[in-house]
């Protein structure tokens, strides 16, 4: 997908910039739309989040490798 998020360094969250210059809210949608997966709007943090979302690292490593290999596949 081109990501290229700002790897955290201790952090719940991994904040990536959206691709394609869509909002945050339009691809938030087309994720879970397209491929099931949820991900964070960076809007919903204010407005300088837009542009960005969020990843959480909260889930078990064997779900959190699925949800990216499903994101791979999000077309936008």
């Amino acid at each position: 997908m081109g990501l290229a998020p700002e790897i955290p360094h201790a952090s719940l969250y991994v904040w990536t910039p959206v691709p394609g210059g869509h909002t945050s809210s339009d691809f938030a949608a087309a994720v879970m739309n397209q491929v099931g997966v949820i991900v964070t709007p960076g809007l919903g943090f204010g407005p300088s989040g837009d542009g960005h979302f969020r990843i959480s690292l909260t889930t078990p490593d064997d779900r959190l490798e699925e949800g990216l290999d499903r994101l791979v596949r999000v077309r936008v």
